[in-house]
């Protein structure tokens, strides 16, 4: 049987917060199963094949994708010095 992991368990094996895992589950880069069955919020387990899958491919040299900051009103505002 295979083993499930939660969101929290994924993020500590990769070394990344919850924030993270949740968005490379949107992209599909991480494949997930929503296991509440629509009765509250999403509760993702993620199989540790797909995971091992997920560490493969991000070890094979392309680029560390990360989730872009988004800007906030006090970026706009110019620094006096």
């Amino acid at each position: 049987m295979k083993r499930m992991l939660t969101v929290s368990e994924v993020a500590k094996n990769l070394g990344v917060g919850v924030a993270n895992v949740h968005w490379y589950i949107a992209q599909g880069e991480l494949p997930a199963f929503n296991s509440s069955m629509g009765k509250s919020r999403p509760r993702w387990k993620i199989a540790e094949e797909a995971l091992d899958a997920f560490i493969a491919s991000r070890s094979s040299g392309k680029p560390d994708a990360k989730p872009k900051r988004r800007k906030t009103e006090a970026d706009s505002v110019p620094q006096y010095v």
